[in-house]
């Protein structure tokens, strides 16, 4: 059901075109959340992230997709 996500732009927006993510997305005014199963060929990892307080959803969205990348870089093969 997670691998169905329809949101797009959060975890997946700085990673590798066909990165499997199994994720949650969510917001609300100045909130902004993902949390996801990233199925890589090295291994598996759960990430999730919560962000409250931004100054609007497209900067938090943009750490969403920041940090992502970061974890990515460390744990994918």
């Amino acid at each position: 059901i997670l691998k169905k996500q329809q949101v797009r732009g959060r975890f997946e927006r700085y990673l590798p075109e066909g990165t499997v993510i199994a994720h949650k997305t969510g917001d609300l005014d100045g909130l902004e959340h993902d949390a996801g199963l990233f199925l890589t060929p090295g291994r598996d990892w759960v990430l999730v992230v919560l962000i409250d307080g931004a100054p609007d959803n497209g900067e938090a969205q943009e750490c969403l997709a920041r940090i992502a990348r970061t974890v990515y870089e460390v744990y994918a093969p």
